[in-house]
């Protein structure tokens, strides 16, 4: 393809090309149609200006799929096939949850997954709003509890005193000590040591 056979644009449709992303990413704002059909959020299914509470809504999916191993508008069987029915669901908000999920999960997967994006769980906060608030509400959600538990056994973990390993030598060389009659005392070395095997008159000549 020539690039001198395109049609020449004028500085106001570049400028104006050139605009679009920088907008978007500004006020943190996107309308594109892309995305996995089972974690596309109803605004994005519906060609609508998307935010952080997209992401919110593909969480909420993704956490569906790790636990039961299906997204929750496709179901165990990938029922229906194709991607108009799974849009059809996410815009009716036909969610397909397992009865034997745990509560805490099928509470934090039902409030991520709500058609109102300022509805959604920590979705309230407001774009020109600090990040933090964005997620405070969510990781106080039970099901993150466990989260914060293991955060905390792991920051002890990290601030207590190493414990000292052994040395492959101090392993290894107490079971050859062994064998060949010898004893290895830790650090202070070979003691002793006594080749076993027939005496010199028994040798060959």
């Amino acid at each position: 393809l020539d690039p001198d056979a395109l049609p020449a644009r004028t500085a106001e449709e570049a400028a104006e090309e050139g605009e679009r992303p920088r907008r978007g990413r500004n006020d943190g704002r996107f309308k594109e149609f892309v995305g996995t059909p089972e974690y596309m959020a109803p605004e994005a299914i519906n060609n609508k200006a998307a935010d952080y509470r997209a992401d919110l809504w593909s969480f909420g999916s993704f956490i569906c799929q790790t636990i039961m191993g299906w997204p929750p508008f496709k179901g165990p069987n990938k029922q229906g096939g194709s991607d108009y029915i799974t849009f059809k669901r996410v815009l009716n908000n036909k969610l397909l949850l397992s009865d034997v999920m745990p509560a805490d999960a099928k509470d934090v997967v039902s409030k991520l997954l709500v058609i109102d994006p300022k509805k959604r769980l920590g979705g309230a906060a407001e774009l020109d709003q600090p990040e933090e608030l964005r997620h405070a509400q969510l990781r106080q959600h039970p099901f993150f509890s466990g989260i914060a538990q293991q955060k905390l056994l792991h920051e002890r973990r990290l601030h207590q005193a190493r414990v000292p390993l052994p040395t492959l030598c101090e392993i290894v060389l107490p079971v050859v000590a062994d064998q060949i009659g010898g004893t290895w005392v830790g650090r202070v070395g070979w003691q002793r040591v006594v080749l076993r095997g027939p005496p010199p008159s028994a040798w060959p000549e």
